[in-house]
């Protein structure tokens, strides 16, 4: 009776994390700057109403697993607007956020102030942009 009772405990706690996942959906993209089409890292994902989060990678995707229902997806850092997406999760989704740069977000580069648009790009390109500006 004891080793039935044993097998019985032993077989539920294995089991029941694997039906707990499986009750899980996943939710994963991209997010990109608006204006440059540029992958954005380090962008926090928070799912408002369990608050469950993550942070973009380098590569601006991100992956969150979540109960099936009502979501609501806020997507934000420092440099970037606020952006909220809400749907009903049902299945697996997939999905790219484009992200819009704050007014503010201006870089300094030496004595000079210049626009976000213009510092993206590979440092050859910002250095042949640099020595047409001199």
């Amino acid at each position: 009776m004891k080793a039935e009772s044993l097998l019985l405990v032993l077989a539920l706690l294995v089991l029941y994390p694997t039906s707990l996942k499986s009750q899980m959906v996943s939710v994963t993209g991209k997010v990109t700057d608006q204006l440059t089409g540029s992958l954005i890292r380090d962008l926090t994902v928070l799912e408002k109403n369990s608050g469950i989060g993550t942070i973009s990678a380098f590569d601006g995707s991100f992956s969150l697993l979540l109960k099936p229902g009502e979501v609501e997806l806020n997507f934000f850092s420092e440099r970037y607007e606020l952006s909220t997406v809400s749907f009903t999760l049902k299945n697996d989704t997939t999905f790219h956020v484009p992200m819009h740069a704050l007014e503010a977000d201006r870089f300094k580069r030496g004595r000079k102030e210049r626009p976000r648009e213009e510092n993206s790009g590979s440092l050859a390109e910002n250095r042949a942009r640099n020595a047409k500006s001199r």
